[in-house]
């Protein structure tokens, strides 16, 4: 790199806050392939799992949809210890005034947790959470499907995974659907709509449906590794390892993002998703795409060491993940600018790939489901206005 990147004039930056504001307002049409369903009513649902995901799962539905919601997991400690997230976190919204007393025990009577697979008989809507695995996934869908009727809409929360695969097995396919919520539920309004082959037009009517009876912000991805957020994070994500891998120093690489303004630096967000949960997307990304996403070798050994954090408190790199670092073999020049640059193709490859309608979806989904600065427009304003639109694809986002 020769020089600063400019991030953006006064002028630059006013027009991308308009533009993301303009974004944030609307309501994303449903493409024309997808419309024509009827939404079924959702009067009760189930969750898969009990754990973290499984618990917001569960406390949106019985806040928002006030329907009755069981949390179905192989452990009675972790089924009684979701219920316990459940009505800890009721407390805090009634602490910070989002909750009557009256209110938050109506809500918290809705939610139970059980072991008993058949608690599931008579639920409309099931919701699948639990850990990122393909066959645990495929198999928790056929227990479920021996037991509700073809009627029942069943929706995975999966980041990263094929729903087509997902439901590949099932006698009913089309009722399967992408619902991904993120982490945390309350503070992050997106939702990825995903739906596989196989989906019909029900099962997505029923998921705008609730989606808007949730309040979440819709953004429809096709059935794509990664889908559209997790897919450009790990893109970042694979270029911080890559320098860090070849021997940067990782609080160099940290910082080296500083100038986008993002709310938190590369590895304060790893130690947010979680190690495990980021190689495991790092993995999937490489398997489907291995020219452009590459094994992070230091990741690799944090996770393997059984290490939940790569930073301390302060902001530092742990001892026990520092020495697991490779020999120091350079800075991290440049590295700025390889992201971008790595944003900007992974971008246009998913408008190319028909992941993504537009440019806008991508901004609007890292503008909601990332919490990426709106003086930037999100991502492909600043693509443009920095060089990296045309440096890696020759052409811009926006013409205008």
């Amino acid at each position: 790199m020769t020089g600063p990147i400019t991030i953006g004039s006064a002028s630059d930056i006013a027009a991308a806050e308009a533009y993301a504001e303009a974004l944030v307002a609307r309501r994303p049409a449903t493409p024309p392939a997808l419309r024509g369903g009827t939404a079924r009513p959702v009067g009760s649902a189930a969750i898969l799992g009990a754990g973290l995901m499984a618990s917001q799962l569960a406390l949106l539905l019985a806040w928002h949809a006030r329907v009755s919601v069981v949390m179905i997991d192989l452990d009675q400690e972790r089924a009684d210890r979701g219920v316990e997230l459940v009505r800890k976190r009721i407390a805090r919204l009634v602490t910070r005034g989002k909750l009557a007393e009256g209110e938050a025990d109506a809500i918290a009577a809705l939610v139970t947790a059980t072991t008993d697979w058949d608690a599931i008989r008579g639920v409309d809507l099931v919701i699948e959470a639990i850990y990122e695995d393909l066959e645990a996934k495929r198999a928790a869908f056929a227990a479920v499907e021996e037991r509700v009727s073809r009627d029942v809409i069943l929706a995975t929360n999966t980041s990263s995974l094929s729903i087509a695969l997902i439901a590949q097995e099932l006698a009913h396919p089309e009722r399967v659907i992408g619902f991904h919520v993120f982490n945390p539920v309350e503070a992050v309004p997106l939702l990825e709509i995903v739906p596989g082959a196989a989906t019909g037009g029900d099962a997505v009517a029923t998921a705008l449906q609730l989606a808007d009876v949730l309040g979440r912000a819709v953004v429809f991805s096709s059935d794509s590794p990664g889908f559209v957020v997790n897919r450009l994070l790990t893109r970042m994500f694979d270029e911080i390892f890559r320098a860090i891998d070849a021997g940067a120093d990782p609080a160099e690489a940290d910082l080296a993002l500083e100038p986008i303004g993002l709310p938190m630096t590369p590895l304060r967000l790893l130690d947010f998703v979680g190690p495990a949960v980021q190689l495991h997307v790092s993995e999937t990304m490489h398997a489907a795409f291995p020219g452009r996403f590459a094994l992070p070798r230091w990741l690799g050994s944090v996770v393997a060491e059984g290490r939940p954090r790569v930073l301390d408190s302060e902001g530092a790199v742990t001892a026990e993940a520092a020495a697991l670092l490779p020999p120091r073999a350079g800075g991290a020049d440049g590295l700025l600018e390889r992201v971008l640059d790595a944003l900007a193709d992974e971008s246009r490859r998913l408008i190319d790939e028909g992941v993504v309608a537009a440019a806008e979806d991508i901004d609007f989904s890292l503008l909601l489901g990332a919490n990426w600065p709106r003086a930037n427009g999100g991502v492909t304003p600043l693509l443009d206005r920095t060089g990296a639109s045309e440096r890696a694809t020759g052409r811009l986002f926006h013409l205008n």
